[in-house]
């Protein structure tokens, strides 16, 4: 038949070549682009999986996801190709084949456009199956948990909310990280736990860049309050040892508290981007800006024995860390640092003009910093600079955003 193919030459033939080829695993690459329609090979496809054999399966399922044209197609997978595929999944004993096709299912239909009893043309027990085999604690599993929510299939959530040890918290999380919701008849205190543990699992993945980002943000700010420190210190000399260890020593200590609240803007903006836009504004700016907040409440305390007075100082950290989660929105790491030390440049000569027209005492509306009255605004800001500088450039060094497996 091989040998005189080239004579007959015709869509059947190739069609009936392709069936034999995926049977027997010979050639099967060859005869799937044989075939020009991608309905055909639907076709065959179908034919092959109501066998209900293992092999064939794995073939037919590593051919479809594969062909472009068909997951061009607008209404994707046939349902009795669909239905067929999950039956085998869901009777193999082979645990890869079985997340192969769960998978493949996931890939080569739509979506679920809301939560729904139904899902394809499945009947509710194997929907049910499916919540079933979401609880296996294996790849498997969470295969068919993620097409559960793919599906957006009710009886199938029902299943898995009637199951009582960790293994529902983790399905669950997997279905609302595909479906980026729960239906309705998921109780609070189960949403709450799933909130919770899917928090968790953003702060402490990649833990290797977490340490990066606080690390780098640290080690900006030290530099940048150390600069401001060195630029400021009362001493005639300027390369005098005790300007060094003192600009040292607060930009380490100041540096710290600064940059943690740097660190947690980027958090809270990076690491939960499937969450409300708004929410992440609104508590990367209020954590990011306490941090800053105390930081300088130290420097001032601490080390320039001036008490802060005035709201200077916390709507300056406010607008700092604002410019800071709104440039971690973004992927563009100089907007980023371009925003932030802007951001930061204005916080500081704005409170410091602020102050000098406004203040009726040099303890009142306290600034960022403090400079000599005698400086005018162009070197403040020149100081200012060299300090927002190191900060926007090193507090947004590190990637913090996380891709879900």
């Amino acid at each position: 038949i091989n040998l005189e193919r080239e004579n007959i030459g015709t869509d059947a033939f190739n069609s009936f070549l392709l069936s034999q080829a995926l049977t027997y695993g010979y050639k099967d690459d060859h005869w799937w682009s044989a075939v020009s329609d991608p309905r055909a090979r639907l076709w065959v496809s179908s034919i092959l999986l109501r066998k209900g054999n293992d092999a064939i399966a794995e073939r037919v399922v590593g051919h479809l996801v594969g062909d472009m044209e068909i997951l061009a197609f607008s209404d994707k997978l046939p349902e009795d190709i669909s239905e067929s595929l999950l039956e085998i999944g869901a009777k193999t004993y082979n645990m890869v084949l079985r997340r192969q096709i769960l998978d493949g299912i996931r890939e080569l239909t739509q979506p679920g456009k809301r939560w729904s009893d139904k899902a394809l043309s499945l009947s509710i027990s194997q929907i049910e199956h499916l919540g079933e085999l979401a609880l296996e604690d294996s790849d498997a599993g969470d295969a068919a948990a993620a097409l559960i929510g793919h599906l957006r299939a009710i009886p199938a959530v029902q299943v898995v909310l009637n199951h009582h040890d960790d293994r529902r918290i983790a399905a669950l999380l997997l279905i609302q990280r595909v479906a980026e919701s729960l239906p309705a008849n998921v109780q609070g205190n189960i949403r709450f736990r799933v909130s919770l543990e899917w928090i968790l699992q953003r702060l402490i993945q990649q833990p290797v860049s977490l340490i990066g980002a606080y690390m780098t943000a640290f080690l900006g700010a030290a530099l940048g309050v150390g600069m401001q420190v060195y630029q400021t210190y009362n001493l005639p000399d300027f390369l005098d040892i005790a300007r060094f260890t003192t600009s040292l020593e607060q930009g380490l200590i100041v540096g710290a508290v600064f940059g943690l609240g740097v660190f947690l803007i980027r958090v809270v903006a990076e690491r939960f981007r499937t969450a409300d836009i708004l929410l992440r504004v609104v508590f990367g700016t209020i954590f990011g800006g306490l941090g800053m907040n105390i930081a300088l409440l130290v420097f001032h305390v601490l080390f320039l024995n001036t008490p802060p007075r005035g709201l200077l100082i916390t709507g300056g950290c406010m607008i700092i860390a604002l410019a800071f989660v709104t440039g971690s929105l973004t992927h563009s790491y100089l907007f980023k640092v371009l925003l932030s030390s802007v951001s930061i440049l204005a916080a500081i000569t704005g409170t410091w003009w602020i102050h000098v027209n406004n203040a009726g005492s040099p303890m009142e509306l306290a600034p960022l910093f403090r400079y000599d009255y005698a400086w005018s605004l162009t070197r403040v800001s020149f100081t200012a600079l060299l300090v927002a500088l190191p900060i926007g450039i090193l507090g947004n060094m590190v990637n913090l955003a996380v891709v879900d497996e």
